[in-house]
């Protein structure tokens, strides 16, 4: 299947030397913030696919109407995550100041990639202002039953038309990489 990410020079720096890059989550500079989250995702990927990685690699895809399928090229990727900017907007930024790279995997899918809708991971993250916005019950049911789906493997959309799909996949091997394309603004 075909997965898009954004990764740092560093990573490719990694894959060019060592044909392979297999993330470590204690040293991403989100680990800190979110090291609950991160750790129960990667406990969950692990337990499923029987694995002992000790990180992820966050990819896109998307789901229509429920069934999700590759983004099939560049174009369709940035129009696509240009459609969604208010989800990812300000991870985008982050992306774009550091001139991280938009990679194009191909890879043959032999793990649960605990594909999960954009919208519940960021429903899910650890944050003052969801605890505002939602009502306090309906906000703990919804994150325990996100949560309850992502530990048994469920793949879950939002259930709208068009979704923004968050894959996870254990490494990326340097011939899995089809393009490497340059960050591109949102539009």
């Amino acid at each position: 299947m075909k997965y898009w990410t954004v990764q740092s020079q560093e990573v490719l720096q990694i894959l060019e030397k060592e044909n392979v890059y297999c993330p470590k989550f204690t040293l991403s500079q989100y680990y800190k913030q979110y090291h609950e989250l991160y750790d129960f995702m990667l406990k969950s990927f692990n337990n499923i696919n029987n694995l002992n990685c000790e990180g992820l690699i966050y990819a896109f895809c998307v789901s229509v109407n429920d069934t999700i399928y590759p983004i099939s090229n560049i174009d369709d990727f940035k129009h696509f995550i240009s459609m969604n900017k208010y989800k990812i907007i300000y991870l985008w930024d982050n992306f774009i100041k550091n001139n991280y790279r938009v990679l194009e995997l191909e890879i043959d899918l032999s793990f649960n990639d605990l594909a999960l809708s954009f919208n519940d991971f960021q429903y899910i993250m650890p944050s003052s202002v969801n605890k505002l916005l939602f009502d306090p019950t309906e906000y703990k049911d919804r994150c325990d039953l996100i949560l309850s789906n992502i530990s048994k493997g469920q793949i879950m959309s939002s259930g709208e038309d068009y979704d923004l799909i968050q894959s996870h996949l254990p490494y990326i091997i340097k011939s899995d990489i089809k393009n490497i394309y340059e960050i591109f603004t949102l539009d």
